[in-house]
């Protein structure tokens, strides 16, 4: 969905994987960050896709950009999180859990770490491409998506 302290020197050291998606092996972008438990993270980005030619390069441009990561608001993504009152999980039996904040099944702070960074990048992706003057055109819109993919540090492949 995408700081942050990048880890910079401590990160260089960190080797990351396996990646599962095919894409994630030669990524558009790349960024490191630190969970709340103290782990670092590597988040790839890649597998544009979408309609519009100039939409996807667009996208491809702004993820490549290293200063998209300066932009994100991660405390924004907390809060349009926390706010969302209808976050369910579907069980195996296909009934649904409650997982709204406040509730016992709440995203871990990792988690919901990791799901602000996505939702903060994607709304700076957004906003970037406002500012260029794209996306006016509602066609301009269609298939448009990108993927991302990460790894922590004490995670089990």
């Amino acid at each position: 969905m995408i700081v942050v302290a990048t880890a910079g020197a401590a990160a260089a050291a960190v080797t990351f994987g396996p990646w599962y998606s095919e894409w994630a092996k030669s990524p558009v972008a790349t960024t490191t960050f630190t969970v709340p438990s103290g782990a670092t993270c590597e988040r790839r980005f890649g597998s544009i896709g979408g309609e519009d030619p100039e939409m996807r390069a667009a996208v491809e441009d702004i993820l490549a950009s290293p200063d998209i990561f300066d932009k994100l608001d991660i405390n924004e993504g907390i809060r349009i999180l926390r706010a969302d009152r209808d976050m369910t999980r579907t069980e195996e039996d296909g009934t649904q859990t409650d997982t709204s904040y406040g509730t016992p099944d709440y995203l871990t702070a990792d988690d919901e770490y990791q799901q602000a960074f996505a939702l903060a990048l994607n709304l700076a992706v957004l906003a970037e491409l406002e500012e260029r003057g794209l996306g006016t055109d509602p066609g301009q819109w269609m298939g448009l998506t990108f993927d991302g993919e990460t790894r922590c540090t004490g995670e089990e492949p």
